[in-house]
């Protein structure tokens, strides 16, 4: 998978943009309080720049070395830094109460692994903490605006209320969005969700 991504992110152009993502970015903007932000399968960085701007103390994951260069060459041009680990996410393990906001956009598991690694990552959550994703639905794979063409890889919203019992959920929806987002263009359909914990 590691190469696969080194090949994707290989070129000079960022392949989702520079812009952070639109449910991201407006959510991120609503809290006051800046603490400890996970950004797990976070590529070139463009949402990690974005919130080190706004103050938060970023780590992000990633399995790409290429993806993680230009994250760093990026956050360097922008004025911030980040922590940026390499590390595929198979191997993650829990980071007991660590962070105030986990935020997960297009990451798309393994259904073999996936509910383990969110567990993993609520655990990892501090109380009163956020964890946001967005990714493709099911249905993303009739589009052509990118996501895994896997239907294992795809989500539904009755699959993260499931993975995530012990967050209080502030929203979970299934969206038709326009997105433009660099490779991920046109119309889309996404679950959208927010769980915090109590």
């Amino acid at each position: 998978m590691t190469n696969f991504w080194d090949s994707r992110f290989g070129g000079e152009d960022f392949l989702y943009g520079k812009e952070p993502n639109e449910f991201f970015a407006g959510f991120l903007s609503t809290i006051e309080t800046k603490g400890k932000l996970l950004l797990p399968a976070e590529g070139e960085g463009r949402n990690a720049v974005f919130a080190a701007k706004l103050g938060w103390d970023v780590t992000a994951i990633d399995s790409s070395v290429v993806g993680r260069e230009k994250a760093l060459k990026f956050a360097e041009t922008e004025g911030v830094s980040m922590n940026y680990e390499i590390l595929d996410l198979i191997n993650f393990e829990t980071r007991p109460e660590q962070y105030d906001f986990i935020a997960i956009i297009f990451g798309h598991f393994p259904s073999a692994f996936r509910q383990e690694l969110h567990h993993k990552f609520t655990k990892s959550l501090k109380k009163s903490g956020h964890i946001l994703i967005e990714a493709f639905t099911k249905e993303q794979i009739q589009n052509t605006s990118g996501g895994p063409q896997d239907p294992d890889m795809l989500y539904s919203t009755a699959l993260l209320e499931a993975d995530f019992p012990e967050l209080s959920i502030k929203k979970l929806t299934h969206e038709k969005v326009f997105l433009n987002e660099g490779r991920h263009h046109g119309l889309a359909d996404v679950v959208r969700f927010i769980g915090t914990k109590a």
